[in-house]
């Protein structure tokens, strides 16, 4: 099949994986795990915790936010100690995004909320919506004769039906025994440390970093690198703090300052996740496809199960016209997190690539499923109804890509495509004529208009477009062959 000049849409760099909608109330469910070790009485608090954190994990749509957010205890050493170990569990796994506890910190303070003692759910449910949650975390302790029973319980902010409730005997042992009494829980428990590279020894360069990643999160790009820049300058072996560092340059489209704290990140810890990644996502910018995935590559090895660095790794894969493998890349992204849109976009874009126009629009018409809105997806999948000559469909999906955002000109010109198809020039050139307003250099609209009118027979404005078109792009060959055969 002979492809015709339509624009398809890539998309390129992507780093927090994106909310899931939540689920209507019709389809809420509760789901309790009981988990209990009968002949051993009950499981120590960190077995409790990582088991609740794989439910969560199990349960909750892959790249939701959650806010872990209260825990119901005698003690405040306890509750922090919970909330820090069930964040960590989810972080570790990369498939929720958990909200960063400075920003809980920030919103709590505004409501006087505390993190301790019992608190309703429509609190709760307030503090998840200020956070842009949709999932709250929160639970209690009980003491039962010689154990204690801890529940977990993971609430939808929109419907406030629980979602989740894990529940589970502990031991009271002399960790359980220091923490509820108030006593440190560094003592008290014995939990893995951080890797020196990436532990802040200063306790204000750790402050300073975690008021980074908030603002990070907020796109604040200028006041994330200060507060990064301070937790390089109290702990310059602070490997994390130079990749995120290098995430937010990235941001601000500043590839050889990300690059350069890419680098940095690797030589201090030659396995820090990150400083690939963000490296990798450094190299995209710069249109440098065999190092980024290079990095990419790295980045799985150190960690196979993100999602994203597959995500990233296809999409460079499909700049280099290596359609096999960047579908392969998206297949495995989407297996790890079947709610990244953007792979399924990626995916049928590179179907569309290699003229397999069915497959490219069960992966796009999945894409549009997960983001109704998602204008690119409708343009794309327009693209593979041209291509099975289903003119009306492709019409039909341009148009709504209008609708969604009507200065979108690549849908403009698409849509002038398929009016050409149908012998319909004037709409042609309506169509043609409005993606030129919106863009004024765009030189394939001029040829696309160019065409229409020399079909009408209006040979004077036919030559004037493809001229036009050439001014733009003298390297658009259509519209030289067009004026030639004029």
């Amino acid at each position: 099949m002979k492809k015709l000049p339509i624009r398809i849409i890539s998309f390129i760099l992507i780093f927090t994986g994106c909310a899931s909608t939540p689920k209507p109330a019709v389809e809420q469910k509760t789901v309790q795990t009981e988990q209990t070790t009968a002949e051993a009485g009950g499981k120590t608090l960190d077995e409790a915790i990582a088991e609740a954190a794989r439910s969560i994990d199990e349960r909750i749509p892959s790249g939701s936010k959650i806010a872990p957010i209260n825990f119901d205890s005698s003690s405040e050493v306890f509750t922090a100690y919970v909330l820090d170990e069930l964040t960590a569990n989810l972080v570790d796994t990369r498939k929720l995004t958990v909200v960063n506890r400075n920003e809980i910190d920030l919103i709590r303070k505004e409501m006087d909320f505390q993190y301790s003692g019992e608190v309703e759910d429509n609190s709760m449910q307030t503090l998840g919506r200020m956070l842009g949650a949709q999932y709250i975390a929160s639970g209690s302790i009980t003491a039962i004769g010689n154990l204690y029973r801890i529940v977990i319980r993971v609430l939808s902010v929109q419907t406030a039906s629980v979602e989740v409730q894990y529940r589970a005997n502990i031991i009271n042992d002399n960790a359980i025994t220091a923490l509820l009494s108030g006593g440190s829980k560094s003592a008290a428990v014995n939990t893995a440390p951080n890797a020196s590279v990436n532990a802040a020894a200063n306790p204000s360069a750790q402050s300073h970093f975690d008021r980074g990643k908030l603002f990070l999160d907020r796109q604040d790009y200028d006041t994330a690198i200060q507060e990064f820049n301070e937790a390089i300058k109290l702990n310059p072996n602070f490997a994390d703090a130079y990749s995120y560092r290098g995430r937010a340059y990235n941001g601000k489209n500043d590839y050889d300052r990300g690059m350069a704290d890419g680098n940095q990140a690797i030589r201090i810890d030659p396995n820090n996740f990150w400083g690939y990644f963000e490296r990798g996502r450094a190299y995209m910018g710069k249109n440098d496809s065999d190092r980024a995935i290079a990095d990419f590559t790295q980045a799985i090895r150190i960690d196979p199960n993100y999602a994203l660095a597959y995500y990233n790794r296809g999409v460079s894969y499909e700049r280099k016209n290596d359609y096999d493998r960047a579908i392969a890349d998206c297949t495995q992204a989407i297996r790890i997190n079947p709610n990244i849109k953007e792979a399924y976009f990626n995916r049928g874009s590179s179907y569309n690539n290699k003229n397999d126009p069915d497959r490219a629009i069960d992966d796009l018409t999945q894409a549009i499923r997960i983001d109704p809105n998602y204008k690119e997806a409708y343009n794309n999948r327009g693209i593979a109804y041209f291509y099975k000559n289903d003119y009306d469909r492709s019409i039909a999906d341009y148009t709504q890509a209008i609708r969604i955002d009507p200065n979108f000109s690549i849908a403009y010109n698409n849509r002038a495509n398929s009016y050409l198809s149908k012998n319909d020039y004037d709409r042609t050139i309506e169509d043609c004529t409005q993606a030129i307003k919106i863009n004024p250099n765009y030189s394939m609209a001029y040829n696309r208009r160019g065409v229409a009118y020399q079909r009408k027979g209006d040979r004077t404005r036919a030559r004037a477009d493809y001229e036009q078109a050439l001014r733009i792009d003298p390297n658009n060959t259509l519209a030289k062959n067009n004026l030639g055969l004029l």
